[in-house]
């Protein structure tokens, strides 16, 4: 996982790093106890977090002219637009695909609380910042998902952030970090 390499690098210079699903508590439980996580996470299922920072969600647009990458795109853009997150597939695939297949293996079946966060959230855009212990950021970067959703339980795309904006109590999910 790149976050959890970048992290141990991160850690050996005295940096901590949070990383931030936009899902319940409940649903990332469960999705990092078969996949653990090496950082600290914290639930935000509204997202809040994620808008709190500035990491804005992508938007399907129907107009071409219209369209910025990645915050906007066709649907056409978007199913050209081919992902191996994890590196286990044969090849990159359109990202519905990909989230299938990936599913399939792995026999996850998405429940009505997955289809509702990726009804919600499916678009999010992910956030890497670093910040001082007073909460500055030294600038951050907006990126697509290198995961397939952001859903935590259909393939987490992970956020990462030092710590949570001050008007939001983010719900932590304990026993996930380690080595």
């Amino acid at each position: 996982m790149q976050l959890g390499t970048t992290q141990e690098k991160l850690k050996a210079v005295g940096v901590e790093t949070v990383a931030v699903v936009n899902t319940p508590q409940e649903r990332a439980r469960l999705y990092f106890k078969y996949r653990p996580a090496r950082v600290l996470l914290a639930a935000d299922p509204e997202a809040e977090t994620h808008r709190a920072f500035g990491v804005p969600a992508g938007v399907i647009v129907e107009d071409e002219s219209a369209t910025s990458w990645p915050q906007s795109a066709t649907m056409g853009q978007f199913l050209a637009a081919k992902v191996n997150p994890t590196g286990e597939l044969p090849e990159a695939l359109p990202e519905p695909e990909a989230a299938a297949e990936l599913n399939r293996r792995e026999g996850f079946q998405p429940t009505e609380i997955d289809q509702q966060i990726e009804a919600a959230h499916g678009t999010q855009l992910a956030g890497h910042f670093l910040m001082d212990r007073e909460g500055s950021s030294g600038g951050g970067r907006s990126r697509p998902p290198s995961g397939l959703t952001s859903s935590a339980s259909s393939r987490a795309t992970r956020r990462s952030c030092a710590r949570p904006a001050a008007s939001r109590e983010l719900r932590m999910c304990p026993g996930n970090a380690g080595s």
